[in-house]
């Protein structure tokens, strides 16, 4: 299978390169360079977008602004990366006829939601509960996961939606602790791609 993934210099798109490329061909996709990166360019970038497209079976896209840069870069930052992008990179994959669209979502998009269902005690948190975004990111991720859904429901694109706990790159002690509730590891969600690709194969 030949799939586009973007946000492939990062962590996590490392993480899914590392599984994925043994049984499969991937283009990398992303603003930085990096060995697991063919095509340095901006989801803005449309035309470089669609060409990078053109072939592929499947994209799996994990580029985004993530929780540490909320309140270093601007708002509308965030809106132009995490929504508009993935508005260029979907509208791309309709026009070429890319079948399958994996999307990395954040399980931090519930927001104060998760303390109004669990208050002072645990609790679960599924997709039955209703998100309540505190922060732009949150926003903007939860904004693109119904953009994507509104393509899914169209029949435009196969859309699987991951909402993936916490997982960027922080001090050990900190990721330690975030292990016990809500992180998961980079290997994980790698997995978990794989089998999100074979849910539409």
């Amino acid at each position: 299978m030949r799939i586009v993934l973007t946000g492939s210099s990062g962590r996590l798109g490392r993480a899914i390169h590392a599984r994925l490329a043994p049984r499969h061909s991937i283009v990398g996709l992303d603003r930085v360079a990096a060995p697991t990166t063919q095509v340095v360019c901006d989801l803005q970038d449309a035309t470089r977008v669609r060409s990078a497209l053109v072939g592929a079976d499947a994209v799996i896209h994990v580029a985004a602004l993530h929780a540490p840069q909320v309140g270093v870069l601007p708002d509308a930052e965030f809106r132009r990366v995490n929504v508009e992008g993935t508005r260029v990179l979907a509208g791309a994959a309709i026009a070429v006829g890319v079948g399958r669209f994996v999307y990395t979502s954040t399980t931090a998009l519930y927001g104060a939601a998760v303390n109004t269902v669990a208050g002072e005690h645990a609790a679960w948190i599924d997709e039955g509960v209703t998100p309540r975004p505190l922060t732009i990111y949150h926003e903007t991720k939860l904004r693109a996961e119904q953009l994507l859904q509104g393509y899914g429901e169209a029949g435009a694109l196969a859309v699987t939606i991951l909402r993936v706990s916490r997982c960027f790159p922080e001090p050990l002690p900190e990721m330690a602790a975030y292990r016990l509730h809500r992180g998961i590891d980079a290997r994980d969600v790698a997995a978990a791609h794989e089998r999100a690709l074979a849910t539409h194969s």
